[in-house]
């Protein structure tokens, strides 16, 4: 995107490129957006530590007054915890001090307006999707008035914009009556595993697998869940199998299946923000379940896929982008569809094989390390305009 500030050389004390995360997602609760950005923060540190990335100096900056929830694991970027504020007012005001005269990273919706019309700081925003314009009620009335003025400003004002899927792209241009090329909102699909977490452990076949159809993610209105819970009712007493549960229930959904209890084969497991952990689940589970209503580049199937686990998840055109003819797909309104397609699933090894082998392939062609190349290039691209001298290739 053509940003508002133009060609700047923003330099450390050491004269390395200084590069300003914004922290805030480790001290929240892990949802899609925080794993989002979780990942591309061990990426980048990965691809610094192996020289990858050039001359630049990574720092990820948190609130001091709020507990990290997430503690990452890093070798080469530190994380600064820094202010008295927290929450939008930290991100606004003292982040917003903090990284002047460095190139910032917000991979939340949203960005410090000071920065965005500061001369002097270069700002990357992932705008995920509109989620709180499609589905208004799961946001209170502060949290959308808001996003109404910062994630608009954000797209205008930010030098460089990305979002996760061509779907999105179109949705946000169209709703914003954006008038630009294509090429000015980048689309990165995110990625699959993290590189080096349970690659190695050897893949089981159907018979080796545990009698368990797995669904990973919130059990909300938007995510399905009683079209969910009511097509997993039917096959756990059809097939013998249990149906597992990892993620937060929504309250609508705390005790009950069209208006009876949960049988007895219904396990619900909680938020597990272990990765590995969920891998573990995934790789052991004979079928992974997605029948959501709304997506943006959703990582739990390509997760499923990688660990072995065949896929049956909605017809909706983000989930079709991202996962091509490597699922099984099903129409999330109707809970027989779900059924129907899981069973078929289920009791045809031949269709499991081929589908897991399919999966496989798809979810091999995404890799957190090469979004993160990518996502770093748009951002040494605004530092350095066509035609003006890089520091180093960025390897993207």
């Amino acid at each position: 995107m053509a940003g508002p500030t133009g060609s700047r050389d923003i330099q450390s004390k050491s004269g390395s490129r200084k590069v300003v995360i914004n922290g805030r997602f480790l001290c929240q609760p892990v949802t899609g957006v925080q794993r989002v950005a979780i990942e591309y923060l061990h990426a980048i540190d990965s691809l610094l530590a192996a020289g990858e990335l050039g001359d630049i100096d990574v720092e990820v900056v948190v609130p001091a007054s709020s507990p990290l929830l997430t503690t990452p694991a890093l070798r080469q970027i530190k994380v600064t915890p820094h202010g008295r504020y927290s929450g939008h007012l930290w991100e606004q005001l003292e982040l917003a001090r903090y990284a002047r005269g460095s190139d910032l990273i917000c991979f939340g919706n949203v960005a410090p307006a000071l920065s965005l019309f500061s001369t002097r700081t270069r700002v990357l925003t992932m705008v995920h999707d509109l989620s709180f314009v499609y589905f208004p009620k799961a946001y209170n009335w502060r949290f959308r008035w808001l996003y109404r003025v910062l994630v608009p400003l954000a797209l205008r004002r930010s030098d460089v914009t990305v979002t996760v899927a061509e779907v999105e792209r179109e949705s946000i241009l169209r709703h914003y009556k954006l008038e630009r090329k294509s090429a000015d909102l980048h689309v990165l699909q995110n990625g699959a595993l993290r590189e080096g977490v349970s690659k190695n452990t050897p893949l089981q076949a159907y018979a080796e697998r545990a009698p368990e159809i797995l669904y990973v993610g919130s059990l909300t209105r938007r995510k399905n869940a009683e079209n969910l819970l009511i097509a997993a009712s039917t096959l756990v007493e059809q097939e013998d199998t249990d149906f597992v549960v990892i993620g937060a229930n929504g309250h609508n959904f705390s005790s009950a299946v069209g208006g009876a209890a949960y049988p007895p084969e219904f396990r619900f497991l909680g938020q597990i923000d272990d990765a590995s952990a969920v891998y573990a689940h995934m790789r052991s589970a004979r079928l992974f379940l997605f029948p959501s209503l709304y997506e943006a580049s959703p990582l739990p199937p390509i997760e499923a896929m990688a660990n072995g686990c065949p896929v049956v998840a909605a017809d909706i055109p983000s989930i079709r982008e991202r996962c091509g003819d490597a699922v099984l797909y099903c129409d999330p309104h109707r809970p027989e569809s779900i059924a129907h397609v899981a069973t078929e699933l289920l009791t045809d090894h031949a269709l499991w094989n081929q589908m897991q082998q399919r999966g496989l392939e798809k979810a091999s062609q995404y890799s957190w390390s090469k979004q993160a190349q990518r996502l770093m290039a748009f951002l040494d691209d605004a530092a350095h305009p066509a035609g003006a001298p890089r520091s180093s290739p960025t390897g993207a």
